[in-house]
């Protein structure tokens, strides 16, 4: 066997590898791929060789050719023939990367984003392009939501000489181009080197070829080896880890609140299935639970039990949030926070196929870390309130992950949290629910009852004084007990005390805080002081034909003031 059918051999094995690995991972997004550097370095032709190999393999590839040879711009040195190239390429880019994300396994790009920052660099070095010009396109190219789709990207080189004897090798003509001439090519190779030092923090994985004295099989070779590693640890993953010992001072909680936790933690990275053997290592996995701007929604859902292990706790069980591990691509350095939320992020967008600003609205963390099973003590979940306007969301759940919403399903659904069960839940939502939603036992806080089944108010803190009924509504007139409820509270009450009182739609609830004013209630009219104890102790009111409106106070208003009322609300 010859040596190259050795590496041959060695490529098919890899590839095999990462295929079997495959098939028990998650669908998640391809792996993308750009190649970049001096023209006639070689980049088109392994595209083509390193596409061949994958497909012939059992890959799924999309390959993005590059634009600049059919770009309608004919000046090179014009900023805009960039401009195009990279637009033009981009497009092609994110339909293949957000629509077909589940489709295809690599996307390979023959020049793109981190290209256009090399040949902008070019324009800003020799003045084809003013400073705040290339400053706006700089910062646009290199933004998070752009560079973050890379995971590897391969700088070809090659010197002027060597550049221009391979272009010269099949032409009849030794006359140079716009581009293909020493100068440039000179010129160029220097930009390579200033960007590939000024932005290789920014992109996950830069690479560089010299292929002044390579073949083209040896530079396929090597390439091809390094896109089936990368692919590989794609699908194994790396994620965030932190060591047991570190946080030893919570083994006595389950839950707590520490503003300054996350900065204390020293945050590793290994393969998912290596840290997920270990006992002495704690997954920190950030979570998010989507509410609406009040308060009063929150979105659940169900994962498929293929989705899950044998001994989950998620199985057969409702959730309140979305999330998972922190990977090594989601890392920023020096900034686990942004680094969570890049992770949630990236998390929301597989799960939901939603794009969301994570780090815009949410809440303090409350950290959960139990200890009542060995999978459960192996992760800490990062808990974040997000609120969400859902009338400006499309959610569209993961096929693979969740149950649909389908039929009488409650998965994918927007629940009232007045119509959320504790017990359809997991231990992490439970928690999650009681304290950052106020949720407990089953019921609303502020109507908390534990002799009582879930939501059922507890009648001690309430009294129906007399309940009107007319032909066309009825009139609840109620005395409620505890003092100093606001909107939101009145609100829960009302909505509990139609779901289970009220026998008719049309109905109108009046509440007052002392009972000593419900005879003046329908007397008509009222005046000075009588009018004063009325507005003062008539707290709220809900009408038949607009039930989700409360008014509150309703009696203090001008004519109060004016006749000197004095316990006007602030508030309300």
């Amino acid at each position: 066997m010859t040596n190259e059918e050795i590496k041959i051999q060695n490529l098919e094995k890899l590839a095999k590898l990462v295929l079997e690995a495959k098939k028990t991972a998650r669908p998640r997004r391809p792996i993308v791929i750009e190649f970049c550097g001096t023209p006639k370095a070689g980049k088109s032709s392994c595209v083509s060789s390193l596409n061949l190999f994958l497909k012939r393999n059992g890959f799924k590839t999309k390959v993005l050719s590059e634009r600049a040879s059919i770009c309608p711009i004919q000046d090179k040195y014009n900023p805009s023939f960039n401009l195009w190239n990279f637009f033009s390429s981009s497009a092609e880019l994110l339909e293949n990367f957000v629509e077909k994300s589940k489709e295809i396994d690599v996307i390979l790009c023959d020049r793109s984003v981190f290209d256009s920052l090399c040949w902008f660099q070019w324009f800003k070095q020799y003045d084809h392009i003013n400073d705040d010009d290339f400053n706006v396109i700089e910062t646009f190219l290199t933004m998070n939501r752009f560079r973050s789709m890379f995971d590897l990207i391969y700088v070809f080189k090659t010197s002027s000489k060597v550049a221009l004897d391979r272009e010269y090798a099949n032409l009849l003509t030794r006359k140079t181009g716009s581009i293909m001439n020493d100068n440039v090519l000179s010129e160029y190779n220097t930009c390579l080197d200033i960007a590939k030092n000024k932005y290789e923090n920014k992109f996950r994985c830069i690479r560089e070829i010299n292929t002044d004295n390579l073949n083209q099989n040896a530079v396929n070779y090597k390439v091809t080896q390094g896109v089936l590693k990368s692919l590989y640890e794609l699908i194994i993953e790396k994620v965030a880890y932190i060591d047991r010992d570190s946080i030893s001072k919570y083994e006595n909680k389950n839950y707590w609140f520490d503003k300054s936790f996350i900065s204390c933690l020293n945050v590793k990275y290994d393969y998912r299935d290596q840290v997920e053997k270990n006992s002495k290592l704690v997954q920190p996995l950030p979570v998010i639970i989507l509410i609406n701007k009040n308060k009063s929604k929150i979105l659940i859902v169900k994962k498929k039990s293929n989705s899950l292990g044998k001994n989950s706790p998620e199985k057969d069980n409702l959730l309140a949030y979305f999330g998972g591990h922190i990977r090594f691509e989601d890392k920023v350095s020096d900034d686990f926070n942004q680094t969570i939320f890049n992770a949630l992020s990236r998390e929301i967008q597989e799960e939901l196929g939603l794009s969301l600003n994570i780090a815009s609205n949410c809440t303090e963390p409350l950290f959960i870390w139990l200890k009542d099973n060995e999978r459960s003590e192996k992760h800490l979940a990062i808990c974040y309130l997000y609120q969400a306007d859902f009338n400006h969301h499309k959610i569209k759940l993961d096929e693979y992950e969740f149950i649909q919403k389908t039929g009488t399903s409650e998965s994918g659904k927007i629940l009232n949290l007045r119509d959320i069960n504790l017990d359809k839940f997991e231990k992490w939502s439970k928690i999650i629910l009681e304290e950052l939603l106020n949720i407990k036992g089953g019921q609303l806080n502020l109507f908390e009852c534990k002799t009582v089944s879930y939501n059922k108010l507890d009648t001690n803190q309430f009294e129906i004084l007399e309940v009107d009924n007319s032909k066309l509504v009825d009139n609840y007139y109620i005395y409620i007990r505890p003092e100093g409820l606001d909107k939101n509270q009145l609100s829960d009450f009302i909505y509990m005390f139609r779901k289970y009182y009220c026998n008719r739609e049309k109905s109108n609830i009046y509440i007052i805080d002392n009972p000593e004013i419900y005879p003046l209630i329908k007397k008509h009219p009222l005046k000075g002081e009588e009018y004063i104890r009325v507005a003062d102790h008539f707290v709220a009111m809900s009408s038949f034909d607009v039930p989700n409106v409360v008014s509150m106070y309703p009696f203090q208003d001008f004519y109060y003031k004016k006749i000197g009322g004095k316990n006007m609300k602030e508030d309300i």
